[in-house]
């Protein structure tokens, strides 16, 4: 368990180098990435663009507003982490879903509509994440079956027996 969670962490630790290295250089060109390559709502040319959140950001979106998605995929991830848990019933991933709870609450915000943000693609990426740990939860784990008599024993018999009254 302690190899698969620090496998985990040099993972997200690589998306968020990625992440930054992807924001640098675009404030560095004055947001001109999200311009050039972010998806403007109501447009027909960016609907193969768009993945996960990004179609319910489309739909309600301001028409030909420009979002970059990259928002979507954070609150998409937030939600997976704190769903994983109770859908897969394991301890370490209900405490990780916990403490990202409590930790980031303050993401929750981002959720509710607020000027000047996007904040459609938050929400449709947080429900992306939710639909993504319920679709993506642990289902290999047999349930425990319960022993049917077999009907071939004397305790079978007797029983069968006693319920005639004989």
């Amino acid at each position: 368990m302690i190899a698969e969670a620090r496998k985990a962490f040099w993972v997200m630790v690589g998306f968020l180098a990625v992440i930054w290295v992807v924001q640098i250089v675009s404030w560095a060109s004055g947001y001109a990435l999200s311009y050039e390559f972010g998806v403007q709502a109501w447009n027909p040319a960016s609907l193969p663009d768009i993945v996960a959140s990004g179609l319910g950001a489309w739909f309600t979106s301001q028409p030909m507003s420009v979002g970059a998605g990259a928002s979507g995929v954070v609150f998409g991830y937030f939600g997976y982490v704190l769903v994983r848990g109770a859908f897969d019933r394991h301890l370490i991933d209900i405490v990780v879903g916990v403490v990202m709870a409590l930790c980031f609450a303050y993401q929750f915000a981002g959720l509710l509509p607020q000027e000047g943000i996007g904040w459609q693609a938050h929400l449709f990426g947080f429900l992306g994440g939710l639909l993504g740990g319920w679709l993506f939860r642990d289902r290999g784990r047999p349930r425990p079956a319960t022993a049917s008599p077999d009907p071939n024993s004397r305790a079978t018999l007797l029983k069968e027996l006693d319920d005639l009254g004989l």
